[in-house]
């Protein structure tokens, strides 16, 4: 009799835990994004600020150019996109989810500069 009420239970759970899994809805990418367009303005107001990527600080990779950026764009989608580690809480948070939406559609249209 216990059988028989042991594997109700497990698929209980197992639908619980399915159903409580929730997908990160990312808008879709209807514009075209290009670094001209959209990406230079998010940089320079997150990025290139005074002590951070602005090139005042021989630590840290300056961010003020299209080929500033590219030479770590890895580092870029890594650390802003996917981890939102950047830029960091004490300068004022992750980037917005519009901002992260536009970076995804302009790395994923190959990255354009104009």
């Amino acid at each position: 009799m216990k059988r028989y009420i042991v594997f109700p239970m497990l698929g209980m759970v197992l639908i619980v835990t399915l159903g409580s899994c929730k997908k990160e809805k990312v808008a879709a990418c209807d514009e075209e994004v290009t670094y001209e367009s959209h990406v230079r303005a998010i940089i320079q107001q997150n990025c290139t600020v005074t002590g951070c990527h602005d090139g005042s600080n021989g630590m840290r990779k300056p961010l003020r150019t299209y080929d500033e950026v590219m030479a770590v764009i890895d580092w870029v989608e890594r650390r802003a996109v996917i981890e939102k580690s950047m830029p960091p809480a004490a300068s004022g948070g992750p980037l917005s989810e519009e901002e992260i939406r536009l970076l995804r559609c302009w790395l994923e249209q190959g990255t354009p500069e104009k």
